[in-house]
């Protein structure tokens, strides 16, 4: 099964977040935009897990989430992964909640190292995916529609948990489905 571990977010923000990805494709951009339905905080990235390694994941996020309380995250700003010379990636930030985000990675991260699975290797950066950028043919229509959005609020919502989500890839895109969800204490 193909999976990572994440953070699913409500109705509100999805539609907040699918009209700033409205006003990102008027740029020209050539990417491949997320749809507001499969956007989500990815807490860690498992890949390919076998059966064992499933269990063992669900193992370690029922403990996990006995050591954190449900918290608030506000989504706020946009930016780009790795630099703005060089766009890969549009995501929407976290203005407040990162700090939770990370602790609950960090301690999935150290739990899952002691359960077999690889370490995550890059550093923990809560964001929310908008797009892959392959070409940004117009860079000062997309610098200027960025400067705009650098502050949205796309709002603040409470988290009460977080799941393993089984991903299924296909020519129309992937299908996220819930596999496990634990709430927080």
């Amino acid at each position: 099964m193909r999976a990572f571990i994440g953070i699913s977010l409500p109705k509100g923000i999805m539609d907040e977040l699918g009209k700033v990805v409205s006003q990102l494709k008027k740029t020209g951009i050539n990417a491949k935009f997320v749809e507001p339905e499969n956007m989500h905080f990815c807490l860690k990235f498992l890949g390919e897990v076998s059966e064992a390694d499933a269990e063992a994941t669900k193992t370690a996020m029922s403990a996990i989430s006995k050591q954190f309380k449900p918290f608030d995250v506000h989504v706020k700003g946009i930016g780009v992964f790795p630099n703005e010379r060089f766009i890969k990636v549009l995501w929407a930030g976290v203005a407040k909640g990162h700090q939770e985000m990370d602790g609950i990675a960090t301690s999935l991260n150290n739990e899952l190292i002691k359960a077999g699975l690889p370490k995550e290797e890059k550093g923990f950066v809560p964001h929310i995916t908008l797009a892959r950028v392959n070409r940004v043919p117009d860079r000062a229509a997309l610098e200027k529609a960025m400067a705009a959005l650098k502050e949205h609020d796309f709002g603040t919502f409470t988290v009460g948990g977080f799941s393993l989500i089984k991903s299924e890839l296909s020519n129309t895109g992937p299908k996220y489905t819930d596999a496990f969800h634990v709430k927080l204490a």
